[in-house]
């Protein structure tokens, strides 16, 4: 699922996102609109066990 979302950062380098289903997404980061870094993050099931 593509969903080009642009999301703003806030002062602190924080920013949130909201009703994603579980998955695989690709995160991608632009900074000052040249440099793009890609982040493969993965959503869990709201019912699974989580560790930290």
């Amino acid at each position: 699922m593509d969903r080009e979302l642009q999301v703003p950062i806030q002062e602190e380098g924080r920013f949130s996102i909201s009703r994603l289903q579980a998955s695989v997404y690709t995160l991608e980061v632009r900074v000052n609109s040249d440099r793009v870094q890609q982040y493969n993050i993965t959503v869990p099931a709201p019912d699974d066990d989580l560790e930290a």
